[in-house]
Formats: C-alpha cells, sequence, structure tokens
C-alpha cells in the first residue's frame, strides 16, 4: 500500500485500470448490446438439457413469447461455470439438470406485463394459474416488472433421469391440466417430480409448502442443496427459480434477442 501511495499518479490510474479491466463494468437499467461475458450453456456444458418454454407455445401466454428467436440457454459466464459444477455432482447418480429459461430480453418481461394486465386473456389459465386470479400475478410476486433473468445469471430448471425419457408434446389447442395436480395427471414432461408443474403460479410451487409429499419436499431440498452449494441463491415462490449470488450485472437488464 505505502508503494502504491508513493507512485506516480500515472502509474496508480494505469494498475487501477487493469484491475477494473477484469470485471464487466457496473452498469445500470436497460442496456441493449449482448456483451462478451455472456455464453451459451450448450458450449459450457453440453449435457445439461434444453427446454426454453418461451420459445415454443407451451407457457402461460400459449405462444411463442418476444425475444426468443433461438433455443438457446443464454447466462453470463459465471452462472454457466456454476451450473457445470452442479451438473458434475448429478451425474455419477444418473441425472441431469434441464433448462427452461435462462437470460430473458427485458422485451419479454415487457411482454408478460402487458399481458398480466390484459384480464380478458384467460387462454392458458387452467394449467398456469388454475387458482391465483389473474389480478394477483403481480402481487403475489409471479411476475415482475423487473427481472433477475435479464441480468443473466438467474436460470428456471429442474432435474430429470438419465437417459432422458420421452415427454409429451404439447400441441396449440390441447386440452390443459392444472399444474397443481399429482404427476400421472398433469402435463407429460419427464423431470422428476417436484410438486407441480413448471410456471405453476401457485402456493403449492413454494420451494417451502408444507403440502408436499415426503418425496416431493427431498427432492426440492436436493436440488436448493446443490444450487446453493455451488452459489446461487433460491427464490421462495418458485422452487425451480436461482440466481446466482454473486452476479457480475446485479444492477443491468439486458435486452438483446437471444439467437
Amino acid at each position: 500500500m505505502n508503494r502504491l501511495r508513493s507512485a506516480p499518479r500515472s502509474v496508480v490510474a494505469t494498475l487501477l485500470s487493469a484491475c477494473a479491466a477484469g470485471s464487466p463494468a457496473v452498469q445500470r437499467g436497460t442496456v441493449a448490446p449482448r456483451p462478451d461475458t455472456f455464453v451459451s450453456l450448450a458450449d459450457v456444458d453440453p449435457s445439461i438439457a434444453i427446454e426454453l418454454r418461451y420459445f415454443g407455445s407451451h407457457n402461460f401466454l400459449g405462444h411463442p413469447v418476444r425475444g426468443y428467436k433461438a433455443e438457446k440457454c443464454l447466462l453470463t459466464r459465471p452462472a454457466a461455470l456454476a451450473l457445470k459444477k452442479v451438473q458434475d455432482d448429478l451425474r455419477p447418480f444418473g441425472l441431469s439438470l434441464k433448462a427452461y429459461d435462462c437470460y430473458r430480453p427485458q422485451r419479454a418481461v415487457d411482454t408478460f406485463v402487458t399481458w398480466a394486465k390484459d384480464f380478458a386473456d384467460d387462454k392458458m389459465q387452467a394449467e398456469f394459474y388454475p387458482r391465483v386470479p389473474k389480478d394477483r400475478i403481480f402481487r403475489e410476486g409471479y411476475l415482475l416488472e423487473r427481472s433477475g433473468h435479464s441480468r443473466g445469471s438467474t436460470i428456471d430448471l429442474t432435474v430429470i433421469a438419465l437417459p432422458p425419457q420421452p415427454q409429451e408434446t404439447y400441441r396449440d389447442g390441447d386440452k390443459l391440466r392444472d399444474c397443481g395436480l399429482p404427476a400421472s395427471q398433469r402435463f407429460g414432461d419427464n423431470t422428476l417430480d417436484f410438486g407441480t408443474g413448471y410456471d405453476c403460479f401457485d402456493a403449492l410451487a413454494n420451494v417451502d409448502n408444507s403440502r408436499m409429499t415426503v418425496d416431493q419436499k427431498t427432492k426440492r431440498l436436493m436440488l436448493r442443496a446443490l444450487m446453493e452449494k455451488h452459489g446461487f441463491k433460491p427464490y421462495p415462490p418458485e422452487w425451480w427459480h436461482f440466481t446466482l449470488r454473486d452476479e457480475p450485472y446485479p444492477e443491468t437488464f439486458f435486452d438483446f434477442e437471444i439467437e
């Protein structure tokens, strides 16, 4: 420290600039360009399954979401590397992560906000929010006007058995099934039974919901423990939602498209 204080100001400035260059610049608000620190999860660990629900129509809107031009899971590099460690822990047990949503453009979040204010649009209610009036979705924290997903270090995921089992294909107009029903009665995806389907806007999806069976609680605890071990924090209303604790862009919401 004494040597640094005695050094010429130009040298000190150079050293400080070099230190700062190792970390992304702190930005606030909405930013359009994609920074170099974002990577495709498939490039970091291609063994992690990906099923981006907002790229297709099997989601609470019932149609592909603006900004999702490819079924590609983009994340900041630290988040992707941390997920690889989780995957490494699961693999010896014949299990794998499956990502439902990763980076989410701000324009997609804006689309969600517009949808939530249109109370006449209840096309997908029977599956995704059968017990929650649409005007309570924001109040109860299922959707926010600013999403951690847009910062690039938040992910929605589940766990599947290996080899991946076949799963049902959703087609527009299919009969909807309550996301809170027993696994044998709700949409037939290939995830382990965590007690609800994905994006289930319901108290049943709360991490510590007391109505879960012992087996479902155990799976939720397993996933939470593994994610926390590798630097993620849970989101209490949703068992599938995790954010990297030391995320590199804590105040930046990106809006580049996924392509």
